[in-house]
């Protein structure tokens, strides 16, 4: 009977253990099938702001959550779906990061202006522009680029996600009606044969070209041949305004003594070389050479004027002439010490006279050392005069000096 009881108890033990163990199982089941609803199935986050915390995808607080997936890979700058896993408590969920991009562009536009004929684009009008997903810039409406004065214009920025800001600005269009202005254009005097450099000291501006061409139309000029012929000087700016000036070239016959040049020069750098040396300055060069002509020469009232070549010989040789003679000589040893002279004749007159400018440094000055009579003040000397001198002088002595500066350098 005793035995019977406890075999009783043993299975009633046995029973209890196997309950139990059902309802661990049962309990494991249940805790293995049903998982909390603790993580939201999408988080939206604006593009660019920082990456949302895994707490942020928690329906409500209560349990510690943190990130399964490797946040750093994903560009928060970058619109788009992202997939993340999230554990919360002892277990992990599936989740969806969304960013979006709803935040239009931020900018500033400024007011341009251009030329009538040239374009312009909507960068121009931009100073600056920001959004985290690009900017591209456009005109809301294109302008008129061909229609001069004001106008308002719509500048339109676009980011990434296609949000929008218009802005506007004013787009200014100058008609361009001023033509170019050419300057140094001069009349030249050459002698039969030689070349001549039209362009040479002419320049050209423009109120808005900076590259405006000089045309020359010298198809009148016959370089072989004596006269006095017109040079035309054009210049065209881009909108077609014409700006022209006009030039005398005056071609001189040959000297009838041109073969004897080089006689009248060796004759030239003996007398040079009597009266000056290399150390001294400019002006006291000249004032040597003037005074030696003065001093070696005799005034006898007649010369050839048909050549300055063979009257500097005869000046150096026979020390008489005239004011050509005076002249030639003078010309003939300031231009073998190196100095640039131009010719001058006197205006008017009953008899003609002749004398010279001289270039120093950078300024050019009368000088002739042709005497003068008692009557046209003989004791005033024409050495390194301007122009107001000479005409201050010709005034007061029968327009003793008077002459026509067209084509000749002007004096301080």
């Amino acid at each position: 009977m005793k035995g019977k009881r406890g075999r009783k108890k043993a299975y009633r033990r046995k029973l209890i253990l196997l309950a139990g163990l059902v309802l661990i199982a049962g309990l494991g089941c249940f805790l293995w099938f049903y998982k909390p609803d603790r993580v939201q199935a999408k988080v939206t986050l604006e593009a660019g702001e920082p990456m949302a915390e895994a707490d942020d995808f928690l329906k409500r607080d209560g349990v510690e959550a943190s990130y399964v997936t490797n946040m750093t890979g994903i560009d928060t700058s970058i619109p788009g779906e992202y997939s993340v896993e999230i554990r919360a408590g002892y277990y992990s969920y599936e989740s969806v990061l969304e960013i979006v991009d709803r935040t239009p562009p931020e900018g500033t536009v400024r007011d341009f202006a251009i030329w009538q004929g040239d374009s312009c684009t909507a960068e121009d009008f931009l100073e600056s522009a920001s959004d985290v997903t690009g900017v591209t810039v456009s005109f809301g409406k294109e302008p008129d680029q061909k229609k001069t004065g004001d106008q308002e214009v719509e500048i339109l920025l676009t980011d990434g996600a296609g949000n929008e800001t218009r802005l506007t600005a004013t787009l200014t269009i100058w008609a361009d009606t001023e033509p170019p202005v050419i300057s140094g254009v001069s009349d030249q005097t050459v002698t039969e044969g030689d070349s001549i450099s039209y362009k040479s000291g002419v320049t050209v501006t423009d109120n808005r070209d900076t590259d405006v061409e000089i045309q020359v139309d010298a198809s009148a000029v016959d370089l072989e041949k004596a006269g006095t012929y017109e040079v035309v000087y054009t210049a065209v700016d881009r909108a077609g305004n014409t700006a022209t000036e006009t030039a005398e070239i005056t071609v001189k016959a040959k000297d009838k003594g041109e073969a004897n040049r080089e006689e009248m020069e060796s004759l030239a750098r003996k007398a040079v070389a009597a009266c000056i040396s290399d150390d001294m300055s400019d002006r006291d060069k000249l004032y040597e050479m003037f005074w030696y002509v003065k001093r070696h020469m005799n005034y006898t009232g007649d010369s050839d004027k048909t050549t300055q070549v063979n009257e500097a010989i005869r000046g150096f040789e026979e020390g008489q002439g005239d004011c050509f003679t005076y002249f030639s000589v003078l010309k003939a040893m300031m231009e073998q010490a190196g100095f640039e002279t131009a010719d001058v004749t006197r205006l008017g007159g009953e008899t003609r006279h002749f004398w010279s400018l001289v270039k120093v440094g950078d300024e050019w000055y009368h000088i002739d050392s042709c005497p003068r009579s008692e009557e046209h003040n003989k004791y005033w000397y024409c050495f390194l005069r301007t122009d107001a001198e000479l005409e201050k002088f010709s005034k007061n002595y029968d327009g003793y000096y008077n002459f026509d500066p067209t084509g000749l350098p002007e004096t301080p």
